[in-house]
């Protein structure tokens, strides 16, 4: 069946920002992917709403479902960019998903977060500057971006000795994704490298293990 058919009745579904149904509705929008894009101009309307209300902790879904959408959902950058960095850490990774669905001009920003070094946030656990490096190396992975900007950032961090093996492991999922062959030929050569010399830890034969069994 075609899945724009069913845009208008998600549409109906959305309502007015801050009724129940919303939330799944802009789930299943996000889900149409840029076919849905006729809904953007609402998702925005929600997502300035939540970003208002309760810590901002809704707007995550709508940042999702925007960047679903992809670049037709361009328009929402200038909403979702002061919060990438954020000690929220469940409105963070909403709006890095985001950005790094929708691209484009919400590439930098993510690739900014990525290369977050502080200062830490809050006291929690998810408020360092390790977890929001951490979130913006997932973000990339998940969207399957092929940015060559955004290619060749993961793959600094990937060579990067001195970054956590937690977000170094994601940046290697964002080259798998993209099929970026040259890239994963050179962590390769890395890590090999380092293995002769005995410097690689658990995690990082851990990496090489995927990289061999899934790279092309």
């Amino acid at each position: 069946p075609d899945a724009k058919a069913g845009v208008p009745a998600l549409m109906a579904r959305l309502g007015k920002p801050g009724d129940s149904d919303s939330f799944a509705a802009a789930d299943g929008l996000g889900g149409i992917g840029p076919d849905a894009a006729e809904a953007v101009e609402h998702l925005i309307e929600h997502l300035s709403y939540w970003l208002k209300e309760s810590g901002g902790d809704g707007a995550a879904t709508f940042a999702r479902a925007l960047g679903g959408i992809g670049p037709k959902g361009e328009d929402a950058v200038p909403l979702l960019s002061p919060h990438a960095v954020t000690a929220n850490a469940n409105l963070r990774t909403g709006i890095l998903d985001g950005l790094a669905g929708i691209g484009g001009s919400g590439m930098p920003v993510v690739l900014k977060a990525l290369h977050y070094r502080g200062p830490d946030l809050g006291p929690a656990n998810n408020q360092d500057a390790e977890s929001v490096r951490w979130d913006a190396a997932i973000a990339l992975g998940k969207s399957g971006t092929r940015d060559s900007e955004a290619i060749q950032a993961v793959l600094r961090t990937m060579l990067d000795d001195e970054e956590s093996i937690l977000v170094r492991r994601e940046a290697v999922w964002t080259l798998l994704h993209a099929g970026a062959t040259a890239e994963l030929s050179k962590v390769k050569d890395h890590l090999y490298e380092r293995s002769r010399k005995g410097g690689l830890s658990v995690e990082e034969t851990r990496v090489l293990r995927e990289i061999n069994l899934r790279s092309p």
